[in-house]
């Protein structure tokens, strides 16, 4: 798959902050020598404009979501007025605003190489079946990664 990033290739660098905006906002107030009170609300007022932009900007990509996945939705009567190519269109656009999307979120796209080594090396044995066929394609996506070893215990089933 092209355009999917592979944890190596990621390096060290992580995209996810596990950090409260308001706290590197203290920090940045505490140790960024402002002259009085009223500079230092100066900042917070500046930082609360720039994360309205931020969130303005995500409302419109939300949007842009919810209207692209309009002619998909289950739950709304089939759109037998769209032809195949309207369709296919509608479907390319929901699947980049999705991506992107979730790019913006710190969400990083799994390779199926990657999805498949997983299986083949998990302790815990539980199979999943899910018709394939079903679906268009299927993607898996991420944000940062957690490994912690687990111990399975033995089910105690009492005789019936």
């Amino acid at each position: 798959m092209s355009g999917v990033a592979s944890p190596a290739r990621l390096g060290a660098a992580k995209r996810l902050v596990p950090v409260r905006k308001s706290d590197v906002l203290d920090a940045l107030i505490a140790g960024g020598g402002f002259a009085d009170d009223a500079e230092r609300e100066k900042f917070r007022r500046l930082c609360a404009m720039l994360a309205a932009i931020c969130h303005y900007e995500y409302f419109a990509a939300l949007e842009r979501l919810r209207n692209d996945y309009y002619y998909f939705n289950p739950q709304i009567a089939p759109h037998t007025a769209l032809d195949r190519a309207a369709l296919a269109r509608s479907y390319t656009d929901l699947m980049a605003t999705l991506d992107k999307v979730l790019k913006d979120a710190n969400f990083v796209e799994l390779p199926h190489a990657e999805i498949g080594a997983a299986h083949s090396r998990r302790t815990l044995r539980v199979e999943v079946k899910a018709p394939l066929d079903d679906f268009r394609e299927v993607r898996f996506y991420r944000r940062g990664r957690h490994v912690e070893p687990f111990e399975v215990g033995e089910w105690l089933v009492a005789p019936a």
